[in-house]
């Protein structure tokens, strides 16, 4: 049949990593393969038909023709993920010569190796780190959730007395919640509004901290950089510091190298920061809060002398209406918070 190379990648990194799953047994188990993997690749540029960030899956052996996952797997079935494979020295397929491998190891005799086309994992090394069912890996996303959900309180000026699953009291001043053991967070009624600042802010936590989980390391100055979103040569990366606390960064990448880095304590700041650099959203179309506090001080300071017959009845409404926008962003409307709660029938100990 011929030997041959390929480059095997999925639709996505979850179907990716399932399949990676289900190639270990058929590597561990006694049968004959006619393919065996043997690395996982991934690709920091543009490759041909590979975008920057796409991981493949290198495997040896007969040449095949048609679907090789039977070749790989032990079973094929309808729930087994789809792939793409490429003949890995199609040079016209891949996009480059032979140069590409240059410095990386393919013995697997390594862990990690990389060069400017690509970062190169041994297929153990991979599987255990990504893919394999790893108790403490599980703790330890545990570990991240919470200790980040705990950082965050304090750092708002909260106090709290959280478990390690992160269920407790959390308090500020005379208001009250409770994070229970299910994730439902109760609290009186008159610390409702309360009570959906720490779940938003649970929220967000969750959020970055189960992407930055999912992304792939890389070591960067002794921090663990993570990239959350790649778009239009711009990348958003998460850092976890020494102290097992998260940070974000945006970055430019011209030619496909980080560039102008703009940091962010902020995850809410630095997404937005992002979406700008990327081009998604328009700069000018941005105000600071800063910026939006004195168009409302000035509006409302408008609205309050006798304008006599220089404002129509239209136009105080539309003026109304866009000092009520900026009390959304900038100055929460409480009374609206506790309406909505109540009418979701948080009685008579609340829960979000």
């Amino acid at each position: 049949m011929g030997y041959q190379e390929y480059l095997v990648t999925a639709r996505n990194k979850n179907e990716f990593r399932q399949f990676i799953s289900l190639c270990t047994d058929w590597r561990s188990s006694k049968d004959h393969a006619f393919l065996q993997p043997r690395s996982v690749v991934e690709f920091k540029q543009p490759v041909g038909k590979f975008p920057a960030g796409t991981q493949a899956l290198w495997v040896t052996g007969d040449r095949i023709h048609g679907d090789i996952r039977g070749a790989l797997i032990p079973e094929v079935t309808r729930k087994t993920p789809r792939i793409i494979s490429t003949p890995a020295d199609n040079a016209d397929a891949i996009g480059i010569d032979g140069d590409y491998t240059k410095g990386i190891d393919l013995s697997g005799k390594t862990d990690i190796s990389e060069n400017e086309y690509m970062k190169r994992y041994s297929f153990n090394y991979y599987y255990k780190h990504y893919c394999a069912p790893d108790k403490d890996a599980q703790s330890l996303s545990v570990y991240l959730k919470v200790h980040e959900f705990m950082r965050r309180l304090t750092a708002e000026g909260y106090t709290h007395d959280l478990d390690e699953l992160g269920a407790g009291a959390v308090r500020y001043g005379d208001q009250r919640a409770f994070v229970m053991d299910d994730g439902e967070i109760r609290c009186p009624s008159q610390c409702i509004p309360f009570a959906y600042r720490i779940r938003d802010l649970r929220d967000e936590v969750l959020e970055y901290t189960t992407a930055f989980e999912k992304a792939l390391p890389d070591k960067k100055n002794g921090n663990d950089v993570r990239t959350l979103f790649k778009c239009n040569n711009c990348e958003l990366a998460a850092r976890r510091l020494p102290d097992n606390s998260i940070d974000f960064v945006t970055w430019v990448m011209p030619n496909g190298h980080r560039d102008l880095g703009h940091y962010f304590n902020d995850y809410s700041k630095a997404k937005q920061d992002f979406a700008v650099r990327a081009g998604l959203i328009d700069r000018n179309m941005l105000f600071s809060e800063t910026e939006l506090t004195v168009i409302r001080s000035n509006l409302s300071d408008f609205l309050s002398v006798d304008s006599g017959d220089h404002i129509t009845g239209e136009n105080e409404q539309a003026i109304k209406g866009i000092i009520k926008k900026i009390d959304d962003v900038v100055v929460p409307e409480i009374a609206e918070q506790v309406e909505e709660a109540e009418a979701e029938g948080y009685e008579p100990e609340h829960e979000l």
